[in-house]
């Protein structure tokens, strides 16, 4: 009788599992093809991208060219988005860009 509390809590703790918060679904993650959007100064330094299509996301760019950090800049982008890592607050979701170019 006094080891059926330590294979209670045993037991719920192998029916419920453990998952992961780090990677998810491929489909979690897409890849955007050329997207369009503008580039917007989100702190001193840090330069993220007010995506058209879908409304209101913002992606952070993990590497932007000093030439295209200015802020208002139109831009047609193509990359992946990352996951956010667990227990971080982002403005944004990662994004690893392929291509980038001013809209002309």
């Amino acid at each position: 009788m006094r080891f059926a509390l330590p294979v209670v809590i045993l037991a719920v703790v192998a029916l419920t599992g453990c998952t992961s918060t780090i990677a998810g679904p491929e489909e979690d993650y897409p890849f955007l093809s050329n997207a369009l959007g503008e580039v917007a100064e989100a702190s001193e330094g840090l330069f993220v991208i007010h995506v058209d299509q879908p409304r209101e996301t913002i992606v952070v760019p993990t590497s932007l060219p000093d030439a295209l950090r200015r802020d208002g800049l139109r831009v047609v982008f193509s990359g992946e988005l990352q996951p956010i890592p667990p227990f971080v607050r982002m403005i944004g979701r990662p994004i690893e860009l392929s291509q980038v170019a001013p809209v002309r």
